[in-house]
Order: C-alpha cells, then structure tokens, then sequence
C-alpha cells in the first residue's frame, strides 16, 4: 500500500468544502470532528480546517501536521474513496502521534462502515 499523501488526496477548494461541511456526515470524537461524504474522484481525500480557537500557529501547525500523518498512515482502513474534513477541538490537549492514531483509526473504520452501508463500494485506484 501507498502510505504517501499525494497533492491530489487533499481536498483544497472552498467549494468541496463548502459542500462537506453543508452536506456531509459528521462524526464526533473528543479530539475532533470527521465530515465525510462518498467520492467522486478515485481516492479518498482530506481536508483539515483548524481555526485560531485551537491556538496559537506554532500548535494549529502541529495539529495539522499529527492529523495529516495519522491519515496517511491508516487511509487503508477506508474501503471506499471519500472526501474527510477534520475540525479539532480547541480542547484536544496531548498533541502526541501516538495520542491521536488510535481516534484516527476508529474514525476511518467507522466512516468506511457508513459508507458502505450508504452505497456501492469502489475501490481506490493505487496509480
């Protein structure tokens, strides 16, 4: 399996966004928030959204950086091609790898379980 996270596995515009955050699931963990909707491209993608409630830049870097790994690390775990959004809470305090993975883990298992009760399972291409 590819563990890298490649340009074209981040959700970057406003619209997709815009139409996660409007029409997407949510799934709600004390460390953050999943929006997932089904994905019209052939890979899952992530979108992160930390706002200056979380802290300072120095710490929203470090969210953004122990989110993106964890993805990368367990995008296996989706079984079908999905655009995420991830909001942390202001009140995630461990920013340790090793604290947020296990979250992670479960989050990607359940948004596979969702979705392949939601419709059709299409596997992501590995190109």
């Amino acid at each position: 399996m590819d563990q890298r996270f490649r340009p074209r596995e981040r959700v970057k515009l406003q619209r997709d966004f815009d139409r996660l955050f409007k029409e997407g699931r949510a799934l709600r963990y004390p460390e953050f928030t999943l929006r997932l909707l089904p994905g019209a491209s052939g890979c899952s993608r992530l979108g992160l959204s930390v706002g200056k409630r979380v802290g300072n830049a120095v710490r929203r870097n470090r969210v953004k950086r122990l989110l993106r790994e964890a993805f990368r690390r367990n995008k296996a775990l989706l079984t079908c091609p999905c655009d995420l959004a991830i909001v942390p809470s202001s009140r995630w305090q461990d920013l340790r790898l090793a604290a947020i993975e296990p979250t992670m883990q479960r989050a990607l298992r359940e948004a596979s379980r969702l979705l392949t009760h939601d419709g059709e399972t299409r596997p992501c291409d590995p190109a």
